[in-house]
């Protein structure tokens, strides 16, 4: 893929991103709703978790509001508290504000709306109990210190609430491990021009934090999210086997820790797919026979029939447990990592034409009819243009869908 593409794509995905501004107001709106709880008797800590910790977010497809996700730990001891004091506890005091009063209950979350493009998810928790974290810690084997972070957050609404082992910290650690190196290359230049964009926030580069920066392990997890988001949601329909964002961000990150940290996010992501390629095999191959073959490769397992992917944080989840109660959606990734393989294969060989008509098949119409490289493409085109309504693939018309 040449230069000029690749650079048209990255501008694709900084549209998708949450921008320095927002990232600013969404940290003042948490800090604003901790300190509210903490003034109202609730003890707290309020921190990010998800693509919003990692720096993956992208924009859904079917709202132009992030959903941001946070935790809303409370110092509180989990034996001295149920599931459901915990989640009703940080509920009433919202709901008691004028500010906060229409917050929305959800199985693990209350969820406040802002006018401003993005919704902020709370988290109810507390620090997991000692005897669970001595029992994750000996399971954890290489990350017993990522499980030590582990917490308790609630689940379920009104007469069923419970307790579920989560780990955000960990996870956050663990992939700020791997995407150091990545981000730390070419790091100067990057923020400088982080800097050139956003004048009117920062003065210095010295004033810009981290969590505006993309490394291009960051931005090749973004470019797999939308295209999956594309895929599943627009181009197929099929929401049920969607693969959720912890599923690409840890495969992505586990297969880039050891890979040099001068790649491009193409050629990660090239790798990536590559690698993914091979896992495909264990749909029909036996695992014994895979591990003796491709004895570097464990990351996902098939252990007697059963898919296998564990949260570096946590070695109690499985990340691939809805691949055991549906055989189809192991099937269907490994075929949209096919297509992944074949889009970006396109990028780098096709016409302009065609190159235009697969980006939005693969980023979605309104992204690319937006940008400002497909209206030079049409400007520069020939009087005899005309717009591109038929994607190079025989899917339905991703012209008919407003993204």
């Amino acid at each position: 893929m040449n230069i000029q593409r690749r650079q048209e794509i990255l501008e694709l995905m900084k549209k998708l991103d949450i921008t320095p501004t927002m990232r600013k107001d969404a940290e003042e709106k948490y800090h604003a709703i901790a300190t509210y709880l903490q003034s109202n008797g609730i003890e707290c800590n309020i921190y990010p978790q998800g693509s919003f910790a990692v720096g993956t977010v992208v924009r859904p497809l079917d709202k132009d509001a992030f959903d941001l996700d946070t935790i809303c730990e409370l110092s509180v001891d989990k034996n001295s508290t149920t599931a459901r004091e915990t989640k009703e506890s940080v509920g009433k005091v919202l709901m008691d504000s004028e500010r906060y009063g229409d917050v929305i209950e959800f199985d693990t979350c209350w969820t406040k709306k802002y006018a401003n493009k993005f919704n902020i998810d709370i988290v109810p928790a507390v620090d997991e109990e000692q005897e669970k974290k001595v029992y994750l810690v000996a399971k954890a084997n290489a990350n017993k210190d990522l499980a030590n972070l582990s917490i308790a957050i609630t689940k379920g609404t009104v007469s069923n609430y419970r307790w579920s082992t989560s780990n955000p910290k960990g996870y956050r650690d663990w992939f700020e491990r791997i995407n150091r190196p990545f981000l730390e290359f070419d790091r100067a230049q990057k923020r400088q021009m982080i800097l050139e964009e956003n004048r009117a926030l920062f003065n210095s580069v010295e004033e810009i934090p981290e969590s505006d920066e993309r490394s291009s392990l960051q931005i090749a997890i973004q470019i797999l999210k939308r295209h999956r988001d594309i895929y599943f949601l627009v181009l197929n329909d099929d929401k049920d086997n969607r693969p959720i964002s912890a599923i690409i961000t840890t495969i992505a990150a586990s297969i880039a820790q050891t890979l040099p940290n001068s790649l491009d996010p193409f050629e990660l992501l090239g790798k990536i797919a590559e690698t993914l390629k091979i896992y495909a095999k264990l749909e029909t191959m036996e695992q014994i026979r895979f591990s003796q073959q491709y004895n570097s490769l464990n990351l996902i397992r098939r252990n007697s029939g059963r898919w296998c992917l564990l949260n570096p944080a946590n070695p109690d989840d499985n990340l691939l447990d809805s691949w055991n109660t549906s055989s189809d959606r192991a099937k269907v990734f490994f075929k949209w990592i096919s297509e992944v393989v074949n889009d970006f294969e396109i990028f780098s060989s096709a016409t302009d034409t065609e190159y235009f008509a697969t980006a939005k098949t693969a980023f979605g119409c309104d992204l690319v009819d937006n940008s400002s490289a497909f209206a030079k493409y049409k400007n520069t085109a020939s009087k005899t243009f005309t717009p591109i309504v038929t994607p190079v693939k025989p899917w339905k018309d991703v012209n008919d869908v407003l993204l």
